[in-house]
């Protein structure tokens, strides 16, 4: 059936027929065209039953057109909300994935540091004949 507004959207489409009609009625009723003033009776209401039989269908048309406007609108609001909620999530898996890579980089490059502090004391001591019972790093967590 044409003009029928979608499911859940009846309130919105009656709510803009009624503001088209009652627009149309008030400019009708306020600027009455100048057959309406020289005729009484039937010759009024019968311009007055034209007009509104062409009025009714074209306000139908657009509630309907304006529904179905605001319906796209809607639509595709909660279609870029959608996209930005994926768009977040896949930066979050990002940026947590890429925290960690840096957080083992940074281990790695701490773990070197302490290596190469140790080397360079074991170096020394060798350099200088004394003895070195300092454990390598990482050796020491394991001690009982």
């Amino acid at each position: 059936m044409p003009f029928l507004p979608p499911e859940g959207w009846t309130g919105v489409y009656v709510t803009i027929f009624s503001v088209i009609m009652s627009v149309y009625c008030f400019i009708l009723v306020s600027n009455p065209p100048a057959d309406y003033i020289d005729q009484r009776g039937a010759g009024a209401l019968r311009n007055l039953v034209n007009d509104l039989g062409f009025a009714l269908p074209l306000a139908a048309f657009l509630a309907y057109l304006l529904t179905e406007g605001i319906r796209a609108m809607v639509f595709f609001s909660e279609k870029v909300r959608e996209s930005r909620d994926r768009q977040r999530e896949r930066f979050k898996a990002e940026g947590k994935a890429q925290g960690i890579s840096i957080g083992k980089a940074r281990g790695a490059a701490a773990k070197d540091a302490e290596w190469r502090a140790w080397y360079a004391e074991f170096k020394e001591a060798q350099r200088e004949g004394r003895p070195f019972d300092k454990l390598p790093p990482g050796e020491d967590d394991y001690e009982d």
